[in-house]
Formats: structure tokens, sequence, C-alpha cells
């Protein structure tokens, strides 16, 4: 019996819904449920970058995979990546759903994050023109469910975590002051044994 993936269920920083995540990728079983971020928008062009959907590992924490399964795709900083250039009219009048609700059409940003069914056989194996029209539709099956705010938020955990000293888990108090000793002047308490004022 194999495992079950345990995936990034955001949580709406709206109003604390989850957006469900396991019906959604049963939903679209048949297809790659992958996570989109734009990258750039140039010229009516915008340039997603695609990976699986994240996981989480054995602490909760979530994962992004390569997109190895995606095809051939670009390379960056020696990570294999699939980007997917689309005509961003057609991307804009695809439907949008952020936990359930849908959405007006807008324009794409840079730096918007989007779950999306993707059928990787109906994706370019080579470069070549935008996707546009019905070939995107093809390309990507479901609506656009938006996850921005909480990829954002999502990205600022991750960077807190990878700026934090591991702490102890007997004595997490101690463990910071040993880091960072702190000195304070004009008080009794002082870091050098035997100075302090009385």
């Amino acid at each position: 019996m194999t495992n079950e993936p345990r995936w990034w269920d955001p949580e709406s920083i709206d109003d604390g819904r989850s957006l469900n995540i396991a019906a959604i990728v049963q939903k679209w079983s048949g297809y790659a449920f992958s996570y989109a971020v734009v990258e750039e928008v140039e010229a009516g062009i915008v340039s997603l970058e695609l990976s699986p959907w994240p996981e989480l590992d054995e602490e909760g924490r979530p994962e992004f995979s390569d997109a190895r399964d995606f095809g051939p795709g670009c390379s960056e900083d020696g990570e294999p990546v699939r980007i997917l250039e689309v005509i961003s009219q057609s991307l804009e009048e695809m439907p949008i759903e952020r936990f359930g609700q849908s959405l007006d059409a807008r324009p794409v940003r840079v730096g918007d994050v989007f779950g999306v069914a993707i059928d990787p056989t109906r994706l370019p194996s080579a470069p070549e023109r935008p996707l546009e029209g019905k070939k995107l539709e093809g390309a990507i099956r479901s609506p656009l469910y938006d996850v921005t705010a909480e990829a954002r938020k999502l990205a600022r955990i991750a960077l807190i975590a990878s700026l934090s000293p591991p702490l102890d888990e007997k004595d997490p108090v101690a463990a910071l002051l040993e880091e960072a000793p702190y000195e304070w002047e004009g008080s009794s308490l002082q870091t050098s044994e035997g100075e302090g004022e009385q």
C-alpha cells in the first residue's frame, strides 16, 4: 500500500477557510495539478513557471518539486523548471476562483500564483508561439485557483524559518540567548561573570 501524498492546503488569509486541495486534486486526477507562478508579463505575453503542487514533508513544511514530468523546459539556477508562455488576453479570459468564489476577469500580474490542472501532453515540446485560445484551454484544463496572497505568506514564513537559528527542544529560550547574549547597559544584568551592579 502506497502512502497518499500530503498536499499543502492553503488557508484563506481573509477568513481562514481551507482550499480543500485534496478534493481539487481528486477532481482533476487525470491531469498534473500544478503550482503556476507568473514570472513575467511583457508585450502581451505571460511567462508561467510550472511545478508540481507542493507536498508536505514529515514536519509539515511544504516542499516544491521540479517540473521534470512536464517535459522539456528552461533551466534557472541549475534547477529544471517548466516555463509556459501564453497570450495574456487568453489567460485573463479563463475563469478564476478564489476559495470557491468566482472572480471577475482582471489583468494578470507578476507574482500571481495559481493552482492549475495541466495536461502535459498538450504542452509544447519545444519553444514556439505562445499558447492562446483553444490551445491554451487544452493545456490548462481547470479554472485558475488564485492563491496569490497565501503563497506570499508561505514565502515569508519560509524566509523567516531559513534565517532563524535552530532551537534546543529542551530549552528554546536558553538556545536563543546562547546564539545572541544581551548586555543591558545601566542594569544589574551583565553577560560577563562578576560584573553585575548591585
